[in-house]
């Protein structure tokens, strides 16, 4: 349980410094099966305050535009399936 929080700690902590061509290349990795595995661990740890907590900031700071690091882009397919996963999540937990 601590593991989780601690990971997603990490991962937040390393999109803190990301801008540009990394955060889109985290933005493309991380997207739809690991997208999936975030979505599980909300289902299974929602009574934790300190894993949701951790998960939620992580959504967060992955869709938070700090240095206009998203380029909204129409055609951007990463920028509509983000939108739809993140939508997933916060579903998932409300």
């Amino acid at each position: 349980m601590s593991l989780v929080a601690s990971l997603f700690r990490d991962l937040r902590g390393f999109l803190l410094g990301t801008a540009g061509k990394n955060f889109e290349l985290f933005k493309t990795w991380f997207n739809e099966p690991k997208m999936n595995v975030t979505i599980n661990l909300i289902t299974r740890f929602g009574s934790h305050h300190s894993v949701v907590m951790s998960i939620l900031k992580f959504v967060t700071e992955l869709t938070n535009n700090v240095s206009s690091r998203l380029t909204p882009d129409h055609s951007d397919i990463t920028g509509i399936l983000l939108f739809r996963d993140i939508s997933r999540v916060l579903t998932e937990y409300g």
